[in-house]
């Protein structure tokens, strides 16, 4: 999109979006009145770690109001309840938190509904 190669992007982080829009490229952001969905990332470590008590006290870190901040200024929302928004984010958004499961038996559902609405 930035570089003009698409009209319309899905799923950019607010962050990235206002990235962009700092170095002038001519893009808008559109938040749905509806709320946004909010996808986990993962973490884990490795069965065999250098270092697994290193990879047990990051992962502990990361659900800690310091580790959400962390989370939070890289430009990916927070994910524990109350984790402050992403700057940019209009104040009040809803949020929809969706995990893979959820993606996963839903996901003819989620297709249809974006074919009906992106083919138009």
């Amino acid at each position: 999109m930035v570089n003009g190669q698409s009209d319309i992007g899905l799923d950019i982080p607010c962050k990235y979006y206002l990235d962009a829009k700092a170095k002038a490229a001519p893009i808008n952001m559109v938040f749905p009145v509806e709320g946004g969905i909010s996808i986990p990332r993962n973490a884990a470590m490795f069965k065999q770690a250098k270092n697994p008590n290193a990879a047990r006290l990051f992962v502990a870190w990361l659900f800690t109001e310091e580790g959400q901040k962390s989370i939070v200024t890289s430009g990916l929302q927070g994910t524990m309840p109350g984790a402050r928004a992403v700057e940019g984010t209009p104040p009040g958004m809803q949020l929809h938190p969706i995990d893979w499961m959820t993606l996963k038996s839903q996901y003819n559902g989620y297709l249809t509904t974006f074919q009906k609405i992106f083919k138009q």
